[in-house]
């Protein structure tokens, strides 16, 4: 009886890992936070600024916004500075300035803010849908 190698073994299972998880997240997605916010704390720096719970953050400093995390990278690299920041409430387009002078990189990151829902996004449609790719929804 031929013995395989112990070096085989462990190619076939880092093969195997790497393929279960490509797969698991190209047909499950990847679970993401609208740009919407739940929740504005009571005396928070959001609340300062004007956010309200509902709102969904369109735009910060004329940069689309279509995900979470990319408030806090946008706000974080205009630290210092005031901006118009679009939000849509009830439908309507509104712009807030935020003047971010003053505020350190701690305090833009915790703004006050919880975001609304969660979406799943699967590779599979973003890299197929250019809609989906370049941040639209439907």
């Amino acid at each position: 009886m031929i013995q395989p190698k112990s070096g085989s073994i462990l190619n076939a299972n880092f093969l195997f890992a790497f393929l279960l998880v490509w797969g698991i997240l190209f047909f499950g997605g990847i679970a993401t936070l609208d740009a919407i916010i739940d929740q504005v704390n009571v005396g928070s720096m959001a609340e300062k600024l004007g956010l309200m719970s509902n709102d969904r953050i369109i735009s910060v400093d004329g940069k689309a916004i279509v995900t979470w995390d990319e408030i806090f990278e946008n706000l974080i690299r205009e630290q210092g500075e005031v901006i118009p920041v679009q939000v849509e409430r009830s439908g309507q387009i509104q712009s807030i300035v935020f003047d971010l002078g003053g505020f350190s990189q701690e305090e833009i990151q915790n703004l006050g803010i919880t975001g609304a829902q969660t979406k799943a996004v699967s590779m599979r449609a973003a890299c197929a849908s250019p809609r989906l790719s370049s941040g639209l929804s439907a």
